[in-house]
């Protein structure tokens, strides 16, 4: 019984060494959950206050800038005009939407 005790202490231990890699292979799957549920809670808060056209028009438009503007400024892709006045279209387009409402 002594040995099982010291054998659970033990891995308690060193449990930890190993928590950075359990952290870094959870970690991405507990996000894209939270996420993804705050996505649907919002999605539907806005649903109550706009057309449910308008609000799904406006919410593709703001993944679809708010994925540009992050593959440029954290992965450090290029960024080239066409991209830049595109995305710039399609925040016009959601301002729109929004005002036209």
């Amino acid at each position: 019984m002594k040995r099982i005790k010291k054998g659970m202490f033990k891995e308690g231990f060193a449990a930890p060494l190993n928590l950075p890699r359990i952290i870094k292979a959870i970690l991405p799957i507990v996000l894209y959950i939270i996420f993804g549920v705050a996505n649907v809670i919002f999605l539907t808060w806005a649903m109550n206050n706009l057309l449910p056209s308008t609000t799904y028009a406006i919410w593709t438009g703001i993944v679809i800038a708010s994925a540009a503007i992050i593959d440029q400024v954290i992965l450090k892709q290029k960024m080239t005009w066409n991209k830049i006045i595109f995305v710039t279209l399609i925040l016009a387009g959601i301002v729109g939407l929004r005002l036209t409402d």
